[in-house]
């Protein structure tokens, strides 16, 4: 049965619950190294098909780029109740969340009209025929270099787990998953064999024949969230990153 945490570890939630999440993740953050926590997990809600992204709160701002129906970002912790008109949202410049060491200048950002947004848990609950992803997870390799930026390292590396394969359901096949998408994946789950989408840290979304899958991966500092978004077979965006 999949554990949440690793033998003899307990979460920091647990061992010193004077802490509070968002103090943890401002920890690790500040810590380790710099990187951007988000409040929440949106989409476009668009009739024209695209939301454009504007450098400043207002319509007659600079157009910086534009977000595509169904493709999925982060709102700003400070935006996170909408209760502004303009809300700030941060969009990676690589479809499948992809960090250099530093996590440095991997993210777009910019303000979009609150009526233009649709949060991701708005969506219809995928109950029946839903895709799945199936992991194989075997512990870390403890001499493992880390040339590039890994989600979910809180405890040391000779305690975590690692993916060493990653396929997905579709209808009636099992497609095999390039490493791209889950070689900088860190205790996605504590314990070696097979783990699935499944499992109640996984959401399924569907949006008109595009699915997402939300999954909730380690736990205390290192907790991050994994949104897959899949279509026709395919994992077409990978949005991962720490929510507060």
């Amino acid at each position: 049965m999949y554990s949440a945490y690793p033998a003899g570890y307990a979460p920091y939630t647990q061992r010193c619950p004077q802490f509070e999440m968002k103090k943890l993740l401002q920890i690790v953050t500040f810590t380790f190294f710099s990187v951007t926590c988000f409040g929440q997990i949106g989409l476009i809600n668009d009739l024209d098909g695209y939301t454009n992204v504007r450098k400043e709160k207002s319509a007659d701002s600079e157009i910086l780029f534009q977000i595509k129906e169904n493709e999925v970002f982060f709102i700003d912790v400070y935006y996170v109740d909408l209760d502004s008109s303009w809300i700030k949202i941060w969009f990676p410049k690589s479809k499948y969340s992809k960090y250099n060491k530093d996590y440095s200048n991997s993210d777009l950002n910019g303000y979009i009209h609150k009526s233009r947004i649709r949060l991701i848990d708005s969506l219809r609950v995928c109950e029946k025929d839903c895709p799945k992803l199936i992991y194989g997870i075997q512990k870390a390799d403890s001499t493992r270099e880390l040339e590039n930026g890994v989600f979910g390292l809180e405890i040391p590396l000779s305690m975590s787990y690692e993916v060493s394969s990653l396929y997905l359901k579709w209808d009636n096949q099992t497609i095999q998953q390039n490493t791209e998408l889950y070689d900088d994946l860190l205790n996605v789950a504590f314990e070696e064999g097979n783990y699935t989408s499944d499992c109640g840290r996984f959401t399924t979304y569907e949006n008109n024949g595009t699915y997402f899958i939300r999954q909730k991966c380690a736990d205390g500092a290192g907790y991050y969230e994994i949104i897959w978004v899949v279509k026709n077979g395919e994992i077409i965006q990978r949005l991962a990153g720490w929510i507060t």
